[in-house]
């Protein structure tokens, strides 16, 4: 029965999300965007595998997880130096 409503509330909060993915009016706010979607997918998919009493599908959810940490920190590093490759320099080096 939790399980039920925290499932009928998580959706109802990936669908807010997915909104902000479409709508955000920025780069950041489609990142945050989807970080939150994938973080809120990852609930959903633990609470659906409690509702039908499928603990194999944990697995499933810890990595969509992890894969959301290596977008997450590949966004970030994009964010900051415009460029996913690694300097040869820092910067203000002499």
């Amino acid at each position: 029965m939790i399980a039920a409503a925290a499932s009928v509330i998580l959706v109802l909060a990936l669908a807010a999300w997915v909104s902000r993915v479409l709508i955000g009016p920025t780069l950041h706010d489609r990142v945050l965007g989807a970080h939150g979607a994938a973080l809120t997918a990852a609930l959903l998919t633990a609470a659906i595998a409690a509702l039908v009493e499928r603990p194999d599908w944990i697995d499933v959810a810890l990595a969509i997880v992890f894969a959301d940490l290596v977008f997450a920190v590949a966004a970030l590093k994009l964010f900051r130096l415009r460029s996913l490759q690694t300097g040869l320099t820092r910067a203000g080096a002499p």
